[in-house]
């Protein structure tokens, strides 16, 4: 286990399923769920997490119905840390939201995202030249 950070757009939807949540469990059982229930749960008390096997029926469910290719929730993730790698974050902060306990885990896996171009192995040799002249500036 290990904690998240949850923009507020994403609390405000778990706060709303949440509310939903304990008007279902007044409904069938005549009391709200209590504050320690799982988020997703199978049980109308929240008690137990949803078993991953049900997600990810659920989710290919839900692409066959959306006419969407089948994707599985992995490939979500797999997704989120190529966005991040994309806006810039650095592989430690990578490395930590994706849960790996050293950032060579994620160097190993999504080393292609750190791959970079062209216009982006001229500005790091261009950048390597300053050191090098100004450090040579000075010895002089």
């Amino acid at each position: 286990m290990r904690k998240v950070v949850i923009q507020e757009a994403g609390l405000a939807v778990i706060r709303g399923y949440r509310a939903t949540c304990d008007d279902r469990a007044m409904s069938f059982l005549g009391r709200p769920i209590a504050d320690t229930a799982f988020v997703v749960s199978q049980w109308p008390d929240g008690s137990r997490p949803v078993s991953p096997d049900v997600l990810t029926t659920t989710m290919a469910r839900l692409c066959k119905d959306l006419g969407l290719a089948t994707s599985r929730l992995h490939d979500i993730r797999h997704f989120v840390a190529t966005a991040m790698i994309a806006q810039g974050l650095n592989v430690r902060q990578v490395a930590d939201a994706l849960g790996h306990s050293r950032p060579s885990i994620t160097l190993d896996v999504y080393s292609h995202e750190f791959a970079s171009d062209l216009t982006e192995r001229r500005r790091a040799a261009s950048a390597l030249e300053s050191l090098v002249v100004a450090d040579a500036a000075e010895l002089a």
